[in-house]
């Protein structure tokens, strides 16, 4: 089977994040991709290290394959097929060598780490409010 399928083109769409605590839902603005690999690269897919990006896996495939290599100072929250946070990975690459994660997320959301003031294990779910390939 060919795991380099191609990564469909980034469009801007909206998310609100909800918490496990009383933290009020979180509106932001991401890039957001589609792709049916399953392995990837990250950066080819971050569009820009500053903006947020979700990538969402349409494979059948039970794990896919994230090449972090050369990411660095990046979040990245893994969500399962009803959007639920199911883990974090923190990519920190300052010396040599590949770098890659394992997942059985279905959609992940990678953003740098000082991004935001909230704590990342503390996400419950996603929920697409605009998606912007429609």
């Amino acid at each position: 089977m060919n795991n380099k399928l191609e990564i469909k083109k980034a469009q801007d769409t909206l998310i609100d994040l909800s918490f496990k605590n009383e933290r009020p839902t979180l509106q932001i603005n991401c890039s957001f991709r589609r792709t049916e690999a399953h392995s990837i690269n990250l950066l080819t897919i971050i569009r820009d290290k500053e903006h947020p990006t979700l990538l969402s896996f349409e494979h059948q495939q039970l794990q896919t394959i994230i090449d972090g290599t050369g990411v660095h100072n990046a979040l990245m929250a893994g969500f399962d097929a009803e959007n639920k946070l199911i883990g974090v990975s923190f990519f920190n690459q300052v010396g040599t060598g590949t770098f890659s994660v394992l997942s059985q997320a279905k959609s992940v959301l990678i953003f740098p780490q000082e991004q935001f003031k909230f704590n990342v294990s503390e996400i419950q779910f996603f929920k697409l409010v605009r998606d912007g390939m429609i």
